[in-house]
Parts: structure tokens; sequence; C-alpha cells
């Protein structure tokens, strides 16, 4: 086995890895939006009940406010992620353009937060807007695969 095909296997247990990665993510951004809805509803009854007995309305959740955006932003990314990591597992050289479009979206989502990250009222808004550790080293990882699979994609290796 040469280098190049042992690197394919390599860009496939990666691409495996992205594929239930995807779905992971998927089902937490669901569950996420079930649940923002779901606290919402339980304020809103809190707060007619607090009305109907002519108190002070309770102190609001501190949880973050919903955002659509993101949530629909981090819904793409994980479409892109899944298809990606389907072209990685199956060793096609359409893998490549998948992900640098990943790469793409993962830097507009770093400009994104960063924008929210400087307009947040509050610290608390501020380190909510602000990505983690773990998204900034998806993204190395992810630029890291790219560049394997731009390399493997020019020796032929890939399908």
């Amino acid at each position: 086995m040469s280098l190049p095909e042992g690197l394919v296997w390599v860009l496939r247990v990666f691409g495996v890895m992205y594929v239930v990665g995807a779905v992971f993510m998927v089902r937490q951004l669901r569950m996420d939006a079930f649940l923002d809805r779901a606290i919402a509803q339980i304020e809103t009854m809190t707060d007619q009940i607090a009305a109907d007995l002519e108190q002070k309305a309770p102190t609001r959740s501190l949880l973050p406010a919903d955002d659509p955006g993101r949530r629909a932003w981090l819904m793409w990314g994980a479409g892109l992620t899944f298809l990606a990591g389907v072209a990685m597992t199956i060793g096609h050289r359409v893998a490549v353009p998948l992900m640098a479009l990943l790469v793409v979206q993962q830097l507009a989502y770093f400009i994104r937060q960063r924008r929210r990250e400087l307009r947040a009222a509050t610290p608390a808004e501020a380190a909510e807007a602000r990505p983690t550790n773990a998204t900034r080293n998806g993204l190395y990882w992810c630029l890291a695969l790219t560049v394997l699979a731009a390399w493997l994609g020019g020796q032929g290796a890939l399908l």
C-alpha cells in the first residue's frame, strides 16, 4: 500500500466521523429549538399567572436569547459537514470543494460571532457570542483535512 492509498483510508475514517458528528449536531440543534420553545411557553404562563395575582412579574430566565439565525447557520453547516463526510468516506474528489466550502462557512461563522461579540451590551452576551476552543479546534482540523484531501486529489488518489 502506497502513502496516498493509506492517507485515503485516513480521510475515510475522518469522513465517517464527520457523518456521525453531523447527525449528532442536527439532533442537538433540534433539541435546543424544542427546549427554547418550551422555556418561552413556561415563562409566558408564569407571567400570566403573576399578572392575574397582581404581583410583580418574576425574573426572566438567565438563558441566552434564542438566535434563529445562528441555529440556521449551524444547521446549514451540519448539512455541509454531512455531505463532506460522505464524500470523504467514499474517497471521492468532490470532498475537496465541499471541505473548502465548509472552511469558508466556518470562517464566516467566526466573523458573524465576532461582530455579535463586539455589539454585545453585557459581558455575558459577549462571552455567549465568542466561539469556543472546540469550535476553533474544529476549524484547524477541517483546514488540515482539506489540505490532505486536496493533496490526495492532486495525486490522483481520490475517485
